[in-house]
């Protein structure tokens, strides 16, 4: 993961308009855990979340033919582009469900 390329992006949407903010998660999109907490930090930032953009993906780091392809690798392809996806669509409907419909953001 570029961490430091997100944050450098999120300074430089900040600093082009005023009344954008940004929140820089650093997570595992397949670990529950760290999903919630990306949810956490954001509702605990904006006070709640209204729309969601899933737009998570790796490919293996091996570029073989597939019956050459590492169960490991493959694993990794479908955790992070499969239930990391999943995870995150889960977590945020379980947040937006426990919002009011009007709820401002901050």
């Amino acid at each position: 993961m570029n961490l430091d390329g997100l944050k450098s992006l999120s300074q430089d949407l900040e600093s082009q308009n005023s009344e954008i903010r940004t929140v820089t998660v650093q997570i595992d999109t397949s670990s529950e855990s760290d999903v919630q907490r990306m949810i956490d930090e954001g509702v605990a930032a904006f006070g709640a979340i209204h729309y969601c953009v899933n737009c998570a993906g790796v490919t293996s780091p091996e570029r073989v033919v597939s019956h050459e392809l590492s169960v490991e690798s493959w694993d990794k392809v479908i955790n992070v582009n499969l239930r990391g996806v999943w995870l995150c669509q889960r977590a945020q409907i379980t947040q937006m469900l426990k919002q009011e419909a009007d709820q401002p953001t901050r």
